[in-house]
């Protein structure tokens, strides 16, 4: 994939931090944020190690990116390079932006975290794939989103889905909540934790909530059959005419429909 024209570039603001926060066993060393121009790019995808990833709606005609770095304690300040591009790739695949953890697959990846604030205008399909930590979508509308976290949390809270929503963590909760509408299906899982969908009243389509170890809570309101077994449960049923599918799903911990 070919790197980022300079010309895509509308402004790199490069902030050092002044003080020394801590994250575990590292700290913040470093401060930085990059705008692209918005026109063309219908997708977004994030490839990080471990940190946050956050996508915000934004009224610019412009993508930024904010990325806070975090190094290990151990390791002097200035093993952090002082530019964005030290430690995230941006790259373009036709209408698709690519931020990739620049620390990724190297033998000291582990010294490294980052955090990363994506800020879209209008519409977009948005990907995250993360080894650990968290996801965080807060997003007035959005095309197709897939997210998967290894090790962490998930947390979308979005107005309107334009396609479908996939949500996927091995452990930690996940939760998603459509306040107006969704076109596409959705799923929304975990292997470890609590695995949670709230959608907006009326909602038509066929639902699938399931839990092999633990609780399983669905409002009342979507009249699901709900089958029980002496670890789990499972609720099953359509709603209304027509639909996406809708799968809620935990092997341990608690599966919710609101």
């Amino acid at each position: 994939m070919p790197p980022v024209s300079h010309h895509l570039v509308l402004g790199v603001v490069l902030l050092t931090s002044a003080c020394t926060l801590h994250s575990g066993s590292r700290r913040s060393v470093y401060r930085g944020a990059i705008a692209i121009p918005a026109n063309e790019i219908v997708a977004v995808a994030v490839n990080n190690g471990a940190g946050i990833v956050r996508f915000a709606a934004s009224k610019r005609d412009a993508i930024d990116v904010d990325v806070e770095v975090f190094l290990d304690e151990a390791r002097p300040q200035t093993d952090a390079a002082k530019s964005v591009d030290a430690h995230l790739v941006v790259t373009r695949d036709g209408d698709r932006l690519v931020l990739n953890d620049s620390h990724a697959g190297d033998h000291d990846a582990g010294d490294w975290e980052l955090r990363i604030t994506v800020h879209v205008p209008g519409s977009r399909t948005i990907q995250v794939d993360q080894a650990a930590g968290s996801v965080e979508l807060a997003l007035d509308r959005c095309r197709d989103v897939r997210v998967v976290n290894a090790a962490g949390s998930i947390q979308a809270d979005v107005g309107f889905v334009e396609g479908a929503l996939d949500l996927r963590a091995h452990s930690g909760e996940v939760v998603a909540a459509v306040r107006e509408s969704i076109a596409g299906d959705a799923s929304v899982e975990t292997q470890t934790g609590r695995a949670s969908l709230a959608l907006p009243k009326g909602a038509p389509g066929a639902f699938d909530v399931s839990v092999d170890v633990g609780g399983l809570v669905v409002d009342p309101r979507f009249g699901l059959d709900v089958e029980r077994s002496l670890t789990g449960a499972r609720a099953t049923g359509r709603m209304g005419d027509g639909g996406p599918s809708y799968r809620v799903r935990t092997l341990t911990g608690e599966a919710v429909l609101k």
